[in-house]
Order: C-alpha cells, then sequence, then structure tokens
C-alpha cells in the first residue's frame, strides 16, 4: 500500500469513527448526559492513548504525536466530534507543556483548550509571586546573596 492509499484510508478511518461518534453522542445526549460526560464516556471506551484505538491510524507514536495527528485530519474533514475529544484529551490528559498546548490551541482554535492553558499561566504567575512576596518579607531574595559578595 503506498502512502497516497495510507493516508486515503486513516481518513475514511476518521469519518466512520466520527460516524459513530455522532450517534453514540445524540443516544447519551438524549438520556441527559452532558458533553463533559459523553467525552468521558467516549475516551474510556476508545482512549485515544490506548493502542486499540489507534491501530486502524498506524500512529504507533507518543499519544501526544498521535492525538496531534488525528487532530489534524479530524479538522480537515470537520470531524466535530473527534475535534472536541482531542481537545478533551490535551486538556485532561496529555503531557505535554502549556506552551505547545496553546500553539495546538490556537493553530486549530479550540477555545476551551486556550481558556485552559490561559488559566494554567495565570496560576503559575500568581504562585511565582506569591513566593516572591514571601522571600521579600523574609528578607530574601533569590540573586542578592551573590551581589553582597561581589561589593
Amino acid at each position: 500500500m503506498n502512502r497516497f492509499e495510507s493516508k486515503q484510508k486513516e481518513l475514511a478511518q476518521v469519518c466512520e469513527d466520527e460516524r459513530l461518534y455522532r450517534t453514540r453522542e445524540m443516544i447519551l445526549r438524549s438520556q441527559g448526559c452532558t458533553e463533559q460526560q459523553f467525552l468521558n464516556d467516549l475516551n474510556v471506551r476508545h482512549p485515544l492513548n490506548g493502542k486499540a484505538s489507534l491501530d486502524s491510524l498506524n500512529l504507533f507514536e507518543f499519544p501526544d504525536t498521535a492525538a496531534e495527528k488525528l487532530l489534524k485530519m479530524a479538522f480537515g474533514v470537520e470531524a466535530f466530534v473527534t475535534i472536541r475529544r482531542v481537545e478533551h484529551y490535551f486538556i485532561f490528559i496529555s503531557k505535554k507543556g502549556t506552551v505547545d498546548k496553546y500553539d495546538i490551541a490556537k493553530k486549530y482554535n479550540l477555545v476551551q483548550l486556550q481558556a485552559k492553558c490561559a488559566l494554567e499561566v495565570q496560576e503559575a504567575e500568581q504562585k511565582k509571586a506569591a513566593s516572591m512576596a514571601r522571600l521579600k518579607k523574609m528578607g530574601k531574595f533569590p540573586g542578592l546573596e551573590k551581589k553582597i559578595e561581589k561589593n
């Protein structure tokens, strides 16, 4: 099988999975499930980071890399459930750093992931500010000892 045929097979699988996911979502939503509950159910039944869900796509790589490739394909064929599913993966499961996740969120306009990344940055800045305030209160500043020794 050449590369083109392989890519076509991968895209066909994404489209087929999307059809099944939409059907499953309609059933669960009619039973009162929220979007979060649906995505949790979907990721339990067909984990993105599990080998079984990636067999058909030949994405035997690190889960974050596989998820990013799946997102690219899903975006290309407008597979919206799959896009939300991958966004959910990046928010709750992924080990990628905040900056990398934010870049992905901007590239694919993943609003919830952008918000999560912004919150993570804000929390980190608050922790840093609190640490600096404690050090200032104690009279200790990073690098202050070195400056005193030089004088």
